[in-house]
């Protein structure tokens, strides 16, 4: 190879470099961002609007918690200290809760859905009363997300939120506050 060509060949390479580092770069979105519908707002209260929840269970199981300054309290046969790491996120949650899809019912029934006779009736109060009143029903068949209606809207939403299903994990494990350490007291040795 001549010199000369060897020369062309490295100017072209620098102008390519050149180029490649001073235009802008294009956002480029992932597939996972592709892919992740649009969030729909089922509700949209404030977590710290929320004073007390309520839940019933399809089998009239009822569970309840209430805030208790920072930290919340839960029912179990008595009013007890609730653990607020477990609790707190989830009331959040699912005080701000989001869908992928909504479906308006023209046809199709509550039954449909699973939302004639819901797993789930989920109650949000705040300081003036009920802020909402939620029914959870069946899973769509694919088994990923949840049907779910505000009471009062004749919306059915598609929720895929773990929240619900945090929340109804609370019937067989209660989230109650852990147990405190005890208090080591310092001993001199003899």
């Amino acid at each position: 190879m001549n010199s000369r060509t060897t020369l062309l060949l490295l100017v072209v390479c620098v102008a390519l470099g050149l180029a490649l580092y001073l235009l802008p770069e294009t956002p480029q979105t992932s597939e996972d961002e592709a892919a992740t519908p649009p969030e729909i707002a089922v509700l949209n209260h404030d977590s710290r609007q929320v004073t007390a929840l309520e839940a019933v269970s399809a089998s009239n199981q009822t569970l309840q918690v209430w805030r208790n300054g920072d930290n919340w309290d839960i029912q179990v046969g008595e009013r007890v200290a609730g653990d607020t790491i477990v609790i707190g996120p989830t009331i959040a949650n699912i005080a701000a809760l989001r869908a992928t899809s909504v479906i308006t019912p023209e046809t199709q029934t509550l039954a449909d859905y699973g939302l004639d006779t819901p797993q789930l009736t989920i109650t949000l109060q705040g300081d003036a009363g009920v802020l909402d009143r939620l029914r959870v029903g069946s899973r769509n068949p694919s088994g990923g997300a949840r049907y779910v209606q505000v009471e009062g809207q004749a919306q059915i939403y598609l929720v895929n939120d773990v929240a619900l299903d945090t929340l109804e994990g609370w019937y067989t494990t209660v989230p109650v506050a852990p147990t405190p350490l005890p208090t080591l007291v310092p001993t001199t040795a003899p």
